[in-house]
């Protein structure tokens, strides 16, 4: 893991979460990067608004230069889960789905 960490946020497995997006040619990046470009192609008329990386999970996930670190809850076992969401400044109007690689 890089000695900068930008941000960690707890994840649980009931809501969705915002998180940073990963920047740079980790894979992680390009992941997300793909999720938005199939998003934006399956809708041309959102093409203004924002795109948000969200999680969801039970753990905690870390973004950095490396791209995600993905702290699972042992106790609770569920895995992390990824989205795409565009957003119109109050609500989520299109999403995707999508794993890591």
């Amino acid at each position: 893991m890089s000695s900068q960490i930008d941000r960690i946020v707890q994840c649980s497995e009931e809501r969705w979460e915002a998180i940073q997006t990963p920047v740079g040619i980790n894979p992680d990046a390009k992941a997300c990067a793909d999720a938005e470009e199939a998003l934006r192609a399956e809708h041309p008329e959102l093409d203004r608004y924002p795109a948000v990386t969200m999680a969801r999970g039970n753990g905690d996930i870390i973004v950095d230069l490396e791209g995600f670190h993905w702290l699972p809850d042992l106790e609770k076992n569920t895995g992390l889960k990824l989205k795409i969401a565009l957003f119109n400044g109050q609500r989520v109007v299109a999403e995707r789905e999508f794993e890591r690689p």
